[in-house]
Order: C-alpha cells, then sequence, then structure tokens
C-alpha cells in the first residue's frame, strides 16, 4: 500500500512539474527544430545545416529596421527548460535573423532576451566597426521578447546588488556596418 502511494504522489509529481514548463515558440515549430545545432555547429559545417530548423535563444546586440522588415543581432547562449535565455552565460557566437514587419526596439531593442524559432540561411562574413565578424544568418519565423527581470527595489527588497559590467565598442559614425551590406541573402 505504501508503495502505491509513494508511486502515485511521484506521477502526481512529475505531472506538476511537466504543467510548469512552458514553450514560448509554438509546437509548429519545435516539432521541426534540431535541437543539437547551435551557432558554432552551423560555423563548422554551413552548408549541411542550411534549411534547418533552429530554436535559439541570446541576447539582442542590435535592432535595424531595412524596407522588407527587421533585422535583429543576437548573441547565442543557452536556454533554460522554458527557452529563456540563462543570464550570465557565456556567449556561443552570433546571429542575425531577419523578421518580417516591423519589431518594436523597445520590445527587441539592445540588451533584450528573446527566444528565436527560424530557418538556417547560411553563414556570412559581415563588418563590424573596422572588423569582420562571421554570423549566421536566419529566416526568422517566430521571435519572443522575455520581459525584463524584476529589480530588488522592484520586488520591495533591499537594493544590494553585485555584478560586473562589460565594454562594448560603438560604431563610430562613417564606419560602415553590417546593415550596409549588400543582403543577398534576404
Amino acid at each position: 500500500m505504501l508503495k502505491k502511494a509513494i508511486l502515485l504522489l511521484t506521477l502526481v509529481a512529475a505531472a506538476m512539474c511537466m504543467g510548469c514548463h512552458k514553450q514560448v515558440i509554438t509546437s509548429e515549430y519545435q516539432s521541426q527544430a534540431n535541437l543539437d545545432l547551435d551557432v558554432p555547429g552551423v560555423l563548422v559545417d554551413p552548408k549541411a545545416a542550411k534549411d534547418q530548423m533552429v530554436v535559439w535563444g541570446g541576447v539582442v546586440l542590435r535592432n535595424v529596421k531595412r524596407p522588407r522588415g527587421t533585422l535583429v543581432e543576437v548573441m547565442q547562449t543557452p536556454m533554460d527548460s522554458d527557452q529563456r535565455p540563462e543570464d550570465g552565460s557565456q556567449g556561443l557566437g552570433r546571429f542575425i535573423v531577419a523578421m518580417s514587419g516591423y519589431l518594436d526596439p523597445l520590445a527587441y531593442g539592445q540588451g533584450r532576451k528573446v527566444t528565436v524559432a527560424g530557418r538556417v540561411l547560411g553563414v556570412e562574413n559581415l563588418p563590424h566597426g573596422k572588423a569582420q565578424l562571421t554570423y549566421v544568418l536566419l529566416r526568422g519565423k517566430e521571435i519572443f521578447s522575455w520581459p525584463p527581470h524584476l529589480t530588488n527595489a522592484e520586488r520591495g527588497l533591499p537594493p544590494v546588488e553585485f555584478g560586473f559590467g562589460v565594454g562594448v565598442e560603438p560604431v563610430m559614425p562613417g564606419d560602415p556596418g553590417w546593415w550596409d551590406g549588400p543582403w543577398m541573402w534576404w
């Protein structure tokens, strides 16, 4: 009898945990996605990765409005079980996702965490200031912008926080950026 009760409680707890799992990308794209493929994997063999559906998360670096839609540059990071990009994770590489329509920079701007479903179009070296960076290019199907975490003050907790900053080299006026490229892939 005790074994049956323990088994029943275990099954109920497992069902409750499964109910907590939140997927932000629709099941249509989830079922098509190659969840083992990431930016470094595409860079190793771009031809094999072409046209693969992926679901990636990361932090937005730039959001650029173009005539055909919005280009979002993202630093890929690992995701948790809810597909939210993990805090403090090491960046895996950069990708640019081309989304049709206008994406508001307030919701999809620099520093925002996003989860993206899209098809791999290829790899391209594009200018970044005076350097060239290698980007994976995606044709976006869905994008989800995560709400920012609340600060301690917003939660009513003491405002004691520890952290560190990361410097970013700005693109200087007159320097070509990747958004000025030929866009043959889009």
